[in-house]
């Protein structure tokens, strides 16, 4: 197994076979090989004997993963933790269909409102990808999901200018967070 697939702190799911409860937990530890740790509030209420199979899902970095175990021991001093045996194998799909760069890149969003007075915005490009970007900016009076706008950027000294559509949008600290999908690239800047 990929030893970076785990991490302290991460989220994960287990559904246990036998009634197909799904409870939340938080991955706390593990040794490789031999057992992982989980810590939930919910385990207190469970009913669990050792060899309990069940299957573990978690999502890290645009990729989710999964994988079948059993039960080993529980404790619930100094607080509810469930140790489950270490899996022989980890599966992983993909959640994206391109892999997302990670960037602070600089950029001009532009609202098409088809009267020649487009206005423009300061932005920052936080990820990019093959079919789309998460972009932060400050101004948003004129963006709401489905709506279309042009992404000026620069990569490898090209000046890229995308044809965008907004995927969806959210408002934090003052800025808002935009997911947009290129709508079109021309070729010539695909590389």
């Amino acid at each position: 197994m990929k030893q970076n697939s785990f991490h302290v702190g991460a989220n994960i799911s287990i559904e246990m076979v036998s009634s197909y409860d799904r409870i939340p937990a938080t991955l706390v530890g593990w040794d490789e090989g031999a057992f992982i740790i989980a810590k939930s509030s919910q385990f207190k209420d469970l009913q669990l004997s050792s060899q309990d199979c069940c299957k573990v899902r978690f999502v890290k970095d645009g990729v989710a993963y999964g994988f079948q175990t059993y039960t080993l021991n529980m404790s619930y001093f100094p607080a509810p933790v469930l140790f489950l045996k270490y899996p022989e194998a980890v599966e992983s799909m993909p959640l994206r269909k391109s892999k997302r760069l990670k960037t602070k890149m600089p950029a001009k969003v532009t609202k098409k409102n088809g009267k020649g007075n487009d206005s423009d915005s300061d932005a920052k490009i936080l990820d990019l990808s093959a079919t789309g970007c998460f972009i932060e900016t400050v101004a948003n009076r004129f963006m709401t999901t489905d709506e279309s706008f042009y992404l000026t950027f620069m990569i490898l000294d090209k000046n890229i200018e995308a044809d965008c559509v907004v995927r969806n949008i959210r408002k934090a600290d003052g800025r808002y967070f935009i997911g947009a999908e290129f709508n079109s690239i021309p070729p010539d800047k695909k590389e």
